[in-house]
């Protein structure tokens, strides 16, 4: 039978269908009468052999689906060309020397720009198409770019190929929404040589990069600097955090506050850690002397990046260290319960009654599916010895921890409506102890605000 094929203008003679092991094989042969020599394009029709070439292609009803096609040799008939014989093209139902139809590629292609290589591969085998991530790796990579116009407004940013090691810069038309080019590395002079080669840019935007704005002021002089939205809210939340990483003991004294409004009887945490106290104080020592350090060598006139080099500490550090004015103390450590939490209230009732054994405690839980170590049950018991009757009756009930720097970034910028009562609580008592936090809570909401809403 004949079929003109619906991806190509190229008929096909089909002979034979054979399903076998989930494999569609389909036997055809190309009709036309003379083929196209691929160095000099002189048509011949005089055959030299035959030969079978297999190509996959797209599934059918989810089977692998392989064409095998009969192919033909032909004498050149150019006697000045040089080939004697050539084989016969496929046109667009697949390319010079490959496995898989024309069709198929684009498929597979089309789904590797859309997901990840690994993800891709999965998506594929489910779909019935046979290939590796390897492959699609090679494949994406043979595909040929598109040109691109020189962008009116240009954005910058850095993006991980292996996070922590390896990075790049991405360039952004931010009309369009598309990427236009990616850059090995993040240093000024990659991107200032791109820069210069593209003059039209007007419009800049960048993320806070000390490279990036100095492979602007060498490349692109003509252009406007902005910072986008997304950067400046993380600067607002950034400027927030620091805000409170410096009013350690105010945060401190607010949520013993906002413990004693909630009413009932105040617990101490649970911590059945194993970590000993006297170890604990000996680190909290060394970083107050770091601390007391970075403030001595900062008023000796050295910059962030000396102090860190000089001390052997992140950047980050020091610049968080120099904006509190106070030590900050680390957040302590919530109640590392683990397998043990579901069966607190048990233990606290039993412990309440009398029973004081460890053992007996033990095998109360295990009987009720507790699997962890008996090591829990006796550092959490010696724990209950500490309070009194009373506060035992609190201690499976959940608990307000003390919010950190970090969360209450977040917090002071979301609606008074969608923060638990707690932190209303926390914020309300914040505003009664310190002088300016309410004037720099208002200013923070307009900023944000401003940015979002325009």
């Amino acid at each position: 039978m004949q079929w003109d094929n619906y991806w190509t203008k190229e008929k096909l003679k089909f002979h034979d269908f054979i399903y076998d092991s989930g494999k569609l094989h389909i036997k055809a042969e190309m009709i036309s009468l003379k083929g196209s020599c691929p160095s000099c394009g002189q048509e011949s029709g005089k055959v030299h052999s035959h030969y079978e070439r297999s190509i996959a292609d797209l599934p059918c009803f989810g089977a692998f689906c392989e064409l095998s096609l009969l192919c033909r040799r032909f004498f050149c008939a150019n006697e000045s060309c040089n080939r004697t014989i050539f084989c016969e093209r496929l046109g667009s139902v697949a390319k010079a020397y490959a496995r898989k139809s024309s069709r198929l590629m684009k498929s597979i292609k089309h789904v590797g720009f859309k997901v990840a290589s690994y993800a891709a591969t999965q998506l594929c085998n489910c779909l019935g198409i046979a290939t590796s991530a390897t492959a699609l790796d090679r494949y994406l990579r043979s595909h040929e770019l598109q040109s691109f116009e020189t962008p009116r407004v240009l954005g910058i940013d850095d993006w991980a190929m292996c996070k922590g090691r390896t990075y790049g810069t991405l360039l952004v038309d931010l009309e369009k929404q598309k990427p236009i080019d990616i850059l090995e590395g993040r240093d000024a002079s990659v991107l200032a040589e791109w820069l210069k080669d593209h003059p039209k840019i007007e419009i800049i935007s960048r993320d806070r990069s000390g490279e990036y704005a100095l492979a602007v002021n060498q490349g692109a002089l003509q252009a406007i600097e902005i910072a986008d939205r997304w950067h400046l809210l993380k600067n607002l939340r950034e400027m927030i955090e620091r805000y409170f990483q410096g009013n350690t003991k105010t945060i401190q004294l607010a949520y013993q506050k906002t413990l004693e409004l909630k009413g009932g009887i105040h617990v101490p945490e649970p911590n059945l850690s194993s970590r000993k106290e006297l170890e604990k104080q000996e680190k909290r020592q060394k970083r107050l002397g770091r601390f007391d350090e970075v403030h001595k060598l900062h008023q000796q006139g050295f910059s962030n990046s000396q102090i860190a080099k000089q001390l052997g500490m992140s950047r980050g550090t020091v610049i968080k260290y120099l904006a509190s004015k106070e030590f900050p103390e680390q957040q302590a450590r919530g109640s590392r319960l683990g397998k043990l939490k579901p069966f607190i209230q048990q233990l606290n009732q039993r412990f309440v009654e009398g029973c004081h054994n460890i053992n007996q405690l033990w095998c109360d839980i295990q009987e009720k599916g507790y699997e962890g170590k008996r090591a829990m049950v006796k550092r959490y018991v010696h724990y209950l010895k500490s309070p009194s009757k009373e506060q035992l009756n609190v201690l499976a009930c959940p608990r307000f921890r003390k919010p950190t720097p970090k969360l209450l970034s977040y917090a002071l910028l979301k609606p008074t409506e969608f923060l638990a009562k707690d932190m209303q609580n926390m914020f309300e008592q914040l505003s009664l102890i310190a002088n300016d936090f309410e004037a720099f809570k208002a200013k923070s909401i307009a900023f944000d605000k401003m940015i979002k809403e325009r």
